[in-house]
């Protein structure tokens, strides 16, 4: 098993030829390997001198094929696990945070791999000026005022893996001043 570079959705890995053992010559005359991609792609044969292959994400299986002096073929199987480094894709969406519902709401302490795309999505009906960036401005909609809060997610993304963070945004009605009633006083 092995870990793609943080953003990258494949790596490359150096292959070994598998081993054999034949009753009749002492190597095999040819060897050759296909790999069936995570993504159901299938490459060539590559020959076996090419070593080197970049994998992607997912499970791979590689078909190695030996042939010997005679003609005779054998196959054997093995499969190559790649995985997304999700420790380096993990976004940060802030503290939770409170406004009054008259005001708007900055993500200033979010943060996020320059590598990954940047998407916030609310669990209320308001909008982000420019969702994609990560120091963005949440509009509150008059249902979220309604509601008293709304929960903001980061999602940061990559064309393979996504990680997401969240945070509770509470939106408090102004305060209501009274003096109480009006007076005369002499």
């Amino acid at each position: 098993q092995m870990v793609a570079a943080p953003g990258e959705c494949s790596t490359e890995i150096e292959l070994l030829v598998p081993g054999f053992q034949d009753n009749c010559a002492s190597q095999a005359k040819e060897i050759l390997y296909k790999v069936f991609n995570s993504d159901n792609s299938v490459s060539e044969y590559i020959s076996g001198e090419i070593l080197s292959y970049n994998f992607k994400i997912g499970v791979n299986r590689i078909e190695w094929r030996l042939e010997d002096e005679s003609g005779n073929y054998s196959f054997c199987w093995q499969n190559v696990w790649v995985h997304a480094d999700q420790d380096a894709l993990i976004p940060k969406a802030g503290e939770n945070g409170s406004i009054c519902e008259s005001d708007l709401f900055t993500t200033i302490d979010a943060s996020a791999p320059d590598f990954a795309e940047i998407l916030w999505t609310s669990s209320g009906t308001g909008h982000f000026i420019d969702s994609s960036v990560l120091q963005s401005v949440y509009v509150p909609s008059p249902g979220d005022k309604l509601d008293g809060f709304v929960v903001l997610t980061l999602t940061a993304s990559t064309p393979c893996a996504s990680a997401t963070d969240q945070l509770i945004l509470s939106i408090t009605k102004p305060p209501a001043v009274s003096a109480g009633s009006n007076d005369v006083i002499c």
